[in-house]
């Protein structure tokens, strides 16, 4: 029996089933998940390790070496490269794309590079290991400009960054051009060599007063407690207060002395501006999850709320929102879809009776919904590359 003969015979089974597709369609729809570009991943690791002012020979030795021999045992990894050049060791893992368990694979990795215990000692931070995926991707970037000093637009810039992260969907935020504090201690030469003290004495002396360390447990006949000793800088005046050498009779010198201590950022290297005024940038990035129109929509409420605090004379300007094309493209499907719907039943119309007519065009929208059904049930999502397929279809 062909299909026809077969839904002819079976009229009220293939209209419930019509009207099942639609109404899954129209869930999915719902539930799809809305972004520029579909999720990629791209089976590489990365791991970095900053070995400041080493030779290359002594990180290939002493850094990559080491971590490859830790890595080379576990199952899951296709190839293994390294880099080592001055300073810097990098090693680039491509995992098996027949690996039963990815995410068991990079675990093992994670653990393996933890296993590296003889590692220099020169090595402040950990080796940093960097998944190669497009789960994150940056939404949106917000500027704050105006004629406001660096900490003040930074204290606003802070508070909005906290707001921004509460957004259901957003991962993390990216600083751009955020300047790091820094005091500055600038030595004045005739008074070192007027006091006969040395640079090395200064930054010894620092280096010293500016530590914090466990001091061990202390045991009382009731608890017992974790001594801590807190002696970091807090404010340029205990830098001021720094005693660099002192004698018997009580007299001491101290860096103010010698030296002036100056409150100011790290050296800047992009001058963002907003209205020609120097700016505090940062970009929104959405998680895996995340769905891109609402992840905008609830940043774009934040800023609302945020704009009425605000001084009159700052600003906050929205750049580069790719949500904007992903609601185009969606604009632009559902234009052709109801076009096509309307051409499709003026032709039909034109040649058949009403009934079969309309039932003729209902294949339109059962043929989109059955898409976006399979679409939830495969893990896809809306985007940019499959709305470019969905509009193709219905204009064929």
């Amino acid at each position: 029996m062909k299909l026809a003969e077969f839904s002819v015979k079976n009229s009220l089974l293939v209209n419930l089933l019509s009207i099942f597709i639609i109404v899954v369609g129209i869930v999915a729809m719902m539930q799809l998940k809305r972004e520029a570009f579909p999720n990629i991943d791209f089976d590489m690791v990365i791991i970095t390790t900053s070995y400041p002012g080493a030779p290359a020979e002594d990180v290939e030795k002493l850094v990559t070496t080491p971590i490859e021999k830790e890595l080379k045992g576990i199952s899951g990894i296709k190839e293994l490269t390294s880099i080592s050049e001055e300073g810097r060791s990098e090693i680039g893992i491509e995992i098996d794309p027949e690996a039963r368990d990815k995410g068991k694979v990079i675990d093992d990795i994670k653990r393996g590079v933890d296993r590296v215990r003889d590692l220099p000692a020169e090595i402040k931070d950990d080796p940093f290991i960097l998944e190669l995926s497009s789960d994150e991707f940056p939404v949106i970037e917000i500027s704050i400009g105006g004629e406001f000093p660096e900490h003040e637009k930074r204290k606003y810039a802070e508070t909005l960054e906290d707001r921004i992260l509460n957004v259901k969907g957003v991962s993390t935020v990216q600083r751009i051009s955020w300047r790091d504090p820094e005091i500055w201690v600038e030595v004045d030469p005739q008074k070192l060599k007027e006091y006969h003290v040395s640079v090395d004495e200064i930054m010894v002396a620092l280096r010293t007063e500016n530590i914090t360390m466990p001091g061990g447990p202390l045991t009382t006949e009731t608890a017992e407690y974790n001594v801590r000793i807190t002696g970091e800088f807090r404010s340029p005046q205990e830098i001021k207060e720094v005693i660099i050498r002192s004698n018997d009779a009580g007299n001491s010198l101290k860096v103010k002395d010698v030296a002036r201590v100056v409150e100011t950022y790290e050296d800047q290297t992009h001058i963002p501006k907003v209205n020609g005024k120097r700016s505090l940038s940062m970009v929104v990035v959405k998680n895996k999850a995340g769905d891109i129109i609402k992840v905008v929509d609830g940043v774009s409420k934040v800023l609302d709320e945020f704009r009425q605090r605000l001084p009159e004379e700052m600003e906050i300007k929205i750049t580069n929102d790719i949500s904007y094309y992903v609601k185009r493209r969606l604009n632009v499907l559902k234009m052709n879809g109801a076009i096509g719907l309307v051409l499709v039943l003026i032709v039909l119309f034109l040649f058949l009776d009403p009934i079969p007519a309309f039932m003729t065009a209902v294949g339109l929208p059962i043929a989109i919904f059955t898409t976006f059904g399979a679409m939830l049930w495969y893990g896809a999502s809306i985007n940019l590359v499959t709305m470019l397929g969905l509009i193709i279809v219905l204009g064929m």
